[in-house]
């Protein structure tokens, strides 16, 4: 079991090579060896004797002399990273900050395990979306002009960043939905009109905003959280395609030497370290069978890592016609086969407007929450009546399942 004193020393250091390689940020390193360091020793110090006190600081931190801590090996390695890239902009004479330099730190963030030493949190070994959320499987999503799901044609290259982003913004969708959808945001005439190569930042951005996920552990909480994500980064090359075993279809082959962006669902533990589980372009079967495996940091593909910044509760993901009610009190309305609705005769002019041939014709329409237009459901008028007493109207609605959605879950 670790002592206090161990893990706080541990989070010490992993704190301050999370810095920017700055001379404080070297001065506060080298103190683990030397506590009281000066700047002004310090930069008056040759490299040999600052090479000593790295030595030491290196035999404090070395694996060995942590058994208990899984994380330490990252430590150790990151606590070389990073005195290289402090040592090569004392060199310069600078230690501003560039996008190397950046660059380096985000490497260090990524190397992080589970994160136990910093937030004690632990993950499971394998983590699918598909399994957290089912009815994401029967989510079919176009990015072509047309609300009626369909199957996916192959993108081109240039398309493909939106191409994405839309899977990503439909699945979640779903997952803000509670349920299949049955509506789908599509990038009208994407795949053939299209001269713009729109990137998934602008796509997540035209949403409600984007969020850059900059470590594996916020990475993890997304996908657990809310739902798959975007590697907007990953690098695809000929060698690596030649040594997988998948279909055509999993991968934009046109993209070979530039980056390809990929859908991650989920993650999982493999003999030679964890891999992001990554949806190919398109399924030739069931979902489950087809999901790709790809190492932690392999090809970049953690290195730029994209969400949508809100929940997309404000979209509603079943078409109308829409009567919006006010269920802000009452969260698990949805689940319920049969309602009796208190309405206003204003509210009545409104429900009526959703029907062609009057209220009691049968037809259906969405009853959705007016705070959050992801919360729908379908429902049949069964009744309607006016209580005297309360001077109220009263709807009792049922709750109906189209024929179409029985064929999308088969």
């Amino acid at each position: 079991m670790s002592d206090a004193f161990r893990l706080f020393f541990l989070e010490s250091i992993q704190a301050t090579i999370q810095q920017d390689a700055s001379q404080e940020a070297l001065l506060a390193l080298l103190k683990f060896a030397a506590p009281s360091l000066t700047i002004d020793e310090m930069l008056a110090m040759p490299p040999k004797d600052r090479s000593r006190l790295m030595k030491v600081l290196k035999t404090r931190v070395h694996p060995d002399k942590h058994p208990n801590e899984s994380s330490v090996t990252e430590i150790f390695q990151n606590v070389q990273i990073f005195y290289d890239e402090c040592i090569g902009n004392f060199s310069k004479g600078s230690f501003t900050r560039d996008r190397d330099s950046k660059a380096s730190r985000r490497r260090r963030k990524r190397s992080r395990s589970a994160g136990q030493l910093a937030t004690g949190k632990t993950y499971p070994s394998n983590y699918s979306c598909f399994d957290q959320w089912p009815y994401m499987k029967a989510c079919i999503t176009t990015v072509t002009g047309s609300d009626k799901p369909k199957s996916l044609n192959m993108p081109n290259a240039n398309v493909l960043p939106a191409y994405q982003a839309y899977r990503c913004i439909n699945y979640r969708g779903s997952v803000a939905h509670g349920r299949i959808i049955t509506r789908h945001e599509t990038f009208e005439d994407v795949e053939t009109k299209s001269e713009k190569k729109y990137s998934v930042q602008e796509i997540f951005d035209s949403f409600g905003g984007a969020k850059e996920l900059e470590t594996v552990e916020t990475i993890k909480d997304e996908l657990m959280n809310c739902g798959p994500v975007v590697s907007a980064s990953f690098h695809l090359l000929d060698a690596y395609l030649e040594r997988l075993n998948v279909s055509e279809n999993a991968f934009v082959r046109e993209a070979n030497g530039e980056t390809h962006e990929l859908l991650i669902v989920g993650w999982c533990l493999t003999p030679y370290g964890e891999a992001w589980q990554v949806e190919p372009i398109i399924n030739d079967t069931d979902v489950a069978s087809q999901i790709l495996e790809i190492g932690f940091g392999q090809f970049d593909i953690d290195e730029v890592v994209l969400a949508p910044g809100n929940s997309l509760e404000h979209i509603s993901w079943q078409p109308g016609p829409y009567f919006d009610y006010d269920f802000s009190d009452v969260e698990n309305w949805r689940e319920w086969k049969e309602m009796d609705l208190p309405i206003g005769e204003n509210d009545l002019k409104d429900l009526a407007k959703c029907f062609q041939s009057g209220l009691m014709s049968g037809e259906a329409f969405v009853l959705r929450d007016e705070t959050k237009h992801a919360h729908s459901g379908t429902y049949k008028v069964k009744n309607i009546r006016w209580e005297e007493e309360s001077k109220e109207w009263f709807i009792q609605v049922n709750q109906f399942v189209s024929e179409a959605i029985d064929e999308i879950v088969d």
